[in-house]
């Protein structure tokens, strides 16, 4: 982390000694840093933001800045800004979207429904094509258990209560069951 400073003024901020060189900034990004800046500068709110910044020996990166604002008691104003390099942060980032999107796309074209259970809450979580394989779009079926429990085929009911009695009686780390569930046109 680097932390930097400038004095600026209320009525025009110090444009030749910016917390950091601004024309290293991403030209996609640097606008909006800059009203960003000057409207933290007027409020004197703190603001804070990712943006990609390219210093000529380290070439892109991402980078966290923080930038506070402080009114002296002359009328200036000192801004205290802080840089986090998030480079690093910001590739593991994308690259679990790319593996979340690879993987989506792999079960979508399987056919293959997925789901999670949230114990605390009762909720689910459940895929398009989970939902879809019983029928069912996507906000047609709630995400809760009840609404699943009501699904499983009567004669699979005491199945799966012993299996999740065992689950959490032995603290197992997963377990594998098939049950039937009741899909939209009432067939199984």
């Amino acid at each position: 982390a680097s932390h930097l400073g400038t004095s600026l003024t209320p009525d025009q901020p110090d444009q030749d000694n910016p917390p950091f060189p601004v024309d290293a900034i991403h030209p996609d990004d640097r606008d909006t840093y800059i009203r960003a800046l000057l409207s933290s500068q007027q409020t004197h709110e703190q603001h804070s933001r990712d943006l990609r910044y390219n210093p000529p020996k380290l070439g892109l990166r991402w980078i966290h800045t923080i930038s506070r604002p402080r009114l002296r008691s002359d009328g200036s104003i000192v801004a205290e800004a802080f840089a986090f390099d998030i480079t690093e942060r910001k590739a593991a980032e994308q690259k679990a979207v790319e593996d979340l999107q690879r993987f989506e796309l792999a079960a979508s074209a399987a056919h293959v429904g997925l789901g999670e259970r949230d114990l605390a809450t009762n909720r689910h979580v459940l895929s398009k094509a989970w939902k879809g394989l019983l029928g069912f779009e996507a906000l047609e079926i709630a995400d809760v258990d009840a609404t699943i429990e009501a699904r499983i085929h009567p004669d699979d009911a005491d199945l799966l209560r012993r299996t999740r009695e065992d689950f959490f009686a032995r603290n197992l780390d997963g377990v594998e069951l098939e049950v039937r569930l009741r899909c939209k046109n009432d067939d199984y």
